[in-house]
């Protein structure tokens, strides 16, 4: 299918009178020295905790395999207890008598540990779901799994083995992020526009209990029972939903101010403990009051996987942190969990960028710096979220973070990354897509896609020299802006008919546009349509042409004064990035090689392969070019690899 799409969108350029595509052949030309520079990201990302007995256990995810360690407050210490053969991330955690549950993705599978002999048993796979994100035990012994992307609700009883697929949960909605269940009901929070469903265990009725003051959320992405008293967040509104079970019309939305997600839940008695992004503060709240009482802030704008009261002390799991608190004195005792025992591992780096001395590659919650000077010497900082892009300007290091859609600088050695600059809750951007640095506007430009089932993308432009951010939403009519470039005076963007995950595309918008924006003027010089092409995912502007990449592996040749269509070549691979040289070639990646175009002579010619990067997720891939432009940086497996061109 992706082969007779390609020869369609080329055919097309033909007989609309296009240049000529060519896709070279494999003549033989000085090979490229390929360095490698050993793992790209070392980190111990916990995904999920839960409590068994006195001690907390603990899941990776990003790695490859994820562990399973036991971290005990009272030591401080964390033992590996066990490690999982499939799955790249582990998302949830739950025990029922002698065995932890663990739920991962990328498969979906449904994982048991024997909490004596550490033993490790394969129960089932959630297929054709690839997610398992949210699991929970009932009080009488049953497992509750919800699934993305078809949001069902699946049900596992350890006593007999038996499992019961409740289906789809809610039509068109993609996520179950949270669930819960007692004797009676299943709960379960949907995404990515929200909805509470209850689900009657005995007779499959289905209802939506969500209140109708809440339906503007994007998720019910947290949830927690106390007795009778359903807990849930209401992402991303930040507020705290209290829901009477036995009768759902009685409920409370408990604002916490300057907040969106309420990421962690504990009850304890008439008390629950909330754990709250991006502020990383924690709260108590009395159930039922109006207010809710702020503790702490352990870890700014951290995410706090799990909250367990253990006496009079809450113990917190956020960022690579495990740490205690007093909630009467506010005093905290925090331990760092690769100290404790947790042995860091290559994770699936996001994003990679170079200087002159350093190559940058970001993970979860941290950007790796590897010199280049001293091979084999890095440092880690700590980044509150994951850098989607990384762009180096003036011997500082620009961070453009998810999930936040904020800008951060760094600087090597960092421990820390500094805070700069945030598009804003109010424009519903949290996904950067890509960042450029304009010479001739001094500034950072960041594209963004929207929030969870939210529509029309976004174009900031971060003012270096003022530290002013502007961002214009909607500037692609009905579109993301996905793939960005910058020449002179003009930003060139290029579109995505997808909007916010979870969000459908209108029927209106079938193809991605490509404009000329005027950072001087600060408005849209021209607007084309993009025929066939749905996704143009990455930009280079030359002066004599654009050089765009599309979401099925075409790079095109675009006019830079009009956005006409003048040519398309098949790569033969699938999506990545593209990168222009100091020197002034183009080159393009994505996770199995590195290829060169030649927009002279519109090929494309293949010259390091059998790549196998292993990035997270879609998006660009981690590519690079260092400044003078002699290599290129990317990913061999988990691997940082220098590409030393001829």
């Amino acid at each position: 299918m992706r082969r007779i799409c390609l020869a369609v969108l080329v055919l097309a350029a033909l007989v609309a009178g296009l240049g000529a595509p060519v896709l070279a052949d494999s003549a033989p030309e000085p090979a490229p020295v390929i360095e490698d520079l050993g793992p790209a990201s070392l980190t111990a990302p916990i995904g999920a905790a839960e409590p068994v007995g006195e001690e907390i256990w603990l899941a990776t995810t990003g790695l490859s395999p994820n562990v399973i360690s036991a971290y005990d407050p009272r030591t401080k210490r964390a033992v590996e207890k066990a490690r999982l053969p499939k799955g790249d991330s582990i998302n949830q955690l739950a025990v029922i008598g002698d065995y932890l549950y663990a739920g991962t993705g990328s498969p979906g599978i449904l994982y048991r540990v024997d909490l004596r002999t550490n033993e490790v048993t394969e129960l089932l796979d959630a297929a054709p779901d690839s997610i398992i994100w949210s699991i929970s035990a009932s009080p009488d012994g049953k497992l509750f799994m919800g699934t993305y992307p078809n949001a069902r609700v699946i049900e596992y009883d350890p006593a007999t083995g038996a499992i019961t697929d409740h289906g789809r949960v809610y039509p068109n909605e993609k996520y179950v992020r949270a669930i819960v269940a007692n004797e009676h009901t299943i709960y379960a929070g949907i995404g990515a526009r929200a909805h509470l469903v209850a689900i009657d265990r005995a007779t499959g009725e289905r209802r939506d209990i969500l209140p109708p003051e809440a339906l503007d959320a994007t998720f019910v992405g947290t949830l927690a029972l106390a007795g009778d008293t359903l807990l849930g967040s209401l992402s991303d509104r930040g507020d705290l939903l209290v829901l009477d079970t036995n009768d759902p019309s009685r409920y409370r939305l408990v604002d916490l101010p300057g907040d969106l997600y309420v990421v962690a839940i504990t009850p304890h008695g008439d008390t629950a403990y909330l754990g709250l992004r991006p502020s990383g503060t924690i709260y108590s709240y009395k159930l039922w009051d109006a207010t809710a009482q702020k503790l702490a802030v352990p870890l700014p704008e951290a995410y706090t996987d799990r909250l367990v009261v253990r006496g009079d002390k809450v113990i917190g799991i956020t960022d690579g942190l495990a740490y205690e608190l007093d909630p009467v004195s506010g005093v905290l005792d925090a331990t760092d969990l690769v100290a404790a025992g947790m042995v860091p591992a290559p994770e699936q780096p996001m994003a990679i960028s170079a200087d002159r001395s350093y190559a940058y590659v970001s993970g979860k919650g941290g950007v790796q710096t590897h010199s280049l000077l001293s091979p084999g010497e890095s440092t880690r900082t700590f980044v509150p979220g994951e850098a989607k892009v990384i762009t180096p300007i003036h011997g500082s290091t620009y961070l453009s973070i998810y999930t936040l859609a904020q800008v951060h600088r760094m600087s090597p050695g960092d421990p820390w990354s500094t805070f700069r600059a945030k598009v804003g809750q109010a424009l519903e951007q949290t996904r950067p897509m890509d960042a450029v640095y304009s010479r001739g506007a001094n500034a950072l430009l960041v594209s963004t896609q929207p929030d969870y089932g939210k529509f029309n993308g976004a174009l900031s432009v971060f003012r270096l020299g003022t530290g002013a951010l502007e961002t214009y939403r909607n500037i692609l009519p009905s579109q993301t802006v996905h793939g960005i470039a910058a020449l002179g005076r003009y930003a060139y963007l290029g579109g995505n008919i997808n909007h916010g995950i979870g969000a459908i595309p209108p029927s209106t918008t079938t193809e991605a546009k490509l404009a000329r924006f005027d950072l001087v003027t600060r408005q849209v010089t021209w607007l084309a349509v993009l025929p066939g092409i749905k996704q143009v995912v990455d930009v280079v502007a030359l002066d004599s042409v654009l050089i765009g990449l599309t979401e099925r592996g075409v790079v095109f040749g675009a006019s830079p004064s009009t956005g006409a269509l003048l040519w398309t070549v098949p790569t033969g691979t699938g999506v990545g990035r593209l990168v222009e040289t100091a020197r002034g070639e183009v080159y393009g990646a994505d996770r199995d090689r590195v290829y060169r175009i030649d927009p002279a002579t519109r090929s494309v010619t293949p010259i390091v392969t059998a790549l196998n990067g292993a990035w997270f997720g879609g998006g660009h891939g981690p590519f690079a070019a260092s400044v003078d432009g002699g290599s290129l940086f990317t990913l061999r497996g988990r691997n940082l690899v220098r590409i030393r061109l001829p």
